[in-house]
């Protein structure tokens, strides 16, 4: 048993180290002279004003890409076509960020992300361990069964 807690507990502070990203979509038509737009979709900052933005908000589809890269955003993937007849060319670009702002950082052991590696790290992870056992107590008679061959 205590081995499995030991190995549960490494293994939920080694996962923790690892942030998830979050994503925007970016589609937008270069400058042109007629009609100019952007829209993004997924992970945008609630600090940008929109989710979308014309010629008429003299915000162009570089604008947005820096407004999201001093938001810390970098560049995944692009991609580039034709819309029908009109020979307008519309860019999807894919931007992403570390799950951390730029103000935290997580040190290995931050389980609770509080800036701190100490006792309430170790008390949140033995937390989630019994949480796991509580709900599904099945886990023990298996380690019982492996432990008895």
């Amino acid at each position: 048993m205590k081995k499995l807690l030991v190995l549960l507990f490494l293994m939920l502070i080694g996962t923790s180290i690892y942030a998830q990203k979050s994503y925007v979509n970016v589609v937008g038509e270069p400058y042109n002279d007629s009609d100019s737009r952007v829209w993004l979709n997924g992970a945008v900052p609630s600090d940008m004003k929109k989710n979308y933005y014309y010629k008429t908000d003299s915000v162009l589809l570089g604008d947005v890409l820096n407004m999201l890269a001093e938001r810390g955003f970098v560049i995944e993937q692009m991609s580039c076509t034709n819309v029908g007849s009109s020979g307008y060319m519309r860019e999807a670009i894919i931007l992403s960020k570390d799950g951390t702002t730029p103000s935290q950082t997580i040190s290995k052991g931050d389980v609770n992300i509080d800036g701190e590696v100490n006792i309430a790290d170790v008390n949140e992870v033995i937390s989630l361990i019994l949480g796991i056992v509580r709900e599904h107590p099945e886990i023990l008679e298996q380690i019982k069964k492996q432990t008895n061959h």
